[in-house]
């Protein structure tokens, strides 16, 4: 019977050490500054970091920060290669700043064509509102 309590005393023991080295180093773990959720670009800003624009102060967050209407209108195609493009990155949408995010709208005049291109670090997507139907040759 003495060895049961015993046992049970040398558990209870180790539960209540283990509690207690958690308590202590748990906060040692945390984040040391708050975290937030969305990074709005201070496009006044005089320096800038590595990802992007420094963060505005919450306070002078706008739902304009997280609108841009420029990709609903049309880019002009009247140039040597047919195309025209529309700009939507952190400088006029500053809501996806540190996010790695643009998003551009593309025109294209009949036979119009973009070059070869690649993006660094980056991928393209590309959707196709309206357009011609292409034919397969015979």
């Amino acid at each position: 019977m003495a060895a049961k309590i015993s046992s049970i005393s040398t558990a209870s023991s180790f539960f209540l050490v283990l509690c207690l080295i958690l308590v202590f180093t748990l906060p040692c773990f945390s984040d040391p500054d708050e975290l937030q959720d969305f990074c709005v670009a201070d496009l006044n800003a005089r320096s800038t970091m590595l990802n992007g624009f420094p963060c505005k102060r919450v306070s002078e967050v706008t739902s304009d920060d997280f609108f841009y209407s420029g990709l609903m209108k049309e880019a002009s195609t009247a140039n040597l290669l047919g195309f025209g493009v529309r700009f939507g990155d952190v400088n006029n949408f500053p809501g996806v700043n540190t996010l790695g995010l643009s998003i551009n709208r593309v025109d294209f005049a009949p036979g119009g064509n973009v070059p070869l291109h690649s993006h660094p670090r980056a991928s393209e997507a590309n959707f196709v509102l309206k357009g011609k139907r292409l034919k397969s040759s015979p």
